[in-house]
């Protein structure tokens, strides 16, 4: 029987997975959505930030592919740096910087963004993304997505990971809202 893998390991697998794919797609080559599909659970569900154009929920292999195929198109280049891992046992938070070059605008972006994902049986169930919606209280500057979904997913993220742990870095501070 194969050694079961820990959260980070099937996130890991799947972070190397979308890059092939994306950039393959990116460069207009034929990619196979195959690699990624086998770390997601059937009925997975995405939970894109509202604060993009394209966010909403997606649900199941077909959707995620349909949104992967939508973030292709729009950015040549995606990167997540800096990141920052607290697994616990079905939950990992990544905390890190979303990096990203717009094909259709020649823009890049760099943001702050939370992946709350949760693994169960070896398999990404939910995976939820906030992108710069997750900010220490000082950077957020009257923002008025404060009460989002990534401040929610946050928040519950603390109770599964620790919240010392996001505290130490500045990313949860306890509070009901930041």
């Amino acid at each position: 029987m194969p050694e079961a893998k820990t959260p980070r390991q099937v996130l890991e697998a799947f972070y190397q997975a979308e890059k092939i794919y994306m950039q393959a797609k990116a460069s207009g080559e034929e990619a196979s959505f195959d690699d990624i599909a086998v770390t997601l659970d059937p009925a997975v569900v995405l939970h894109q930030s509202p604060d993009l154009p394209f966010g909403r929920e997606y649900v199941g292999h077909d959707q995620y592919e349909q949104w992967a195929n939508t973030m292709s198109s729009i950015f040549d280049r995606l990167e997540v740096a800096e990141q920052q891992w607290f697994e616990g046992s079905e939950v990992v938070v990544v905390v890190c910087r979303f990096k990203t070059h717009s094909r259709r605008n020649d823009s890049y972006q760099d943001l702050p963004m939370a992946q709350v994902v949760t693994v169960k049986g070896g398999k990404i169930t939910d995976f939820g993304l906030s992108i710069g919606t997750c900010l220490p209280t000082s950077m957020l500057h009257g923002r008025s997505n404060a009460e989002s979904v990534g401040v929610n997913r946050l928040h519950a993220a603390a109770r599964h990971c620790g919240e010392d742990q996001l505290a130490r870095i500045g990313f949860y501070n306890g509070q009901p809202s930041l």
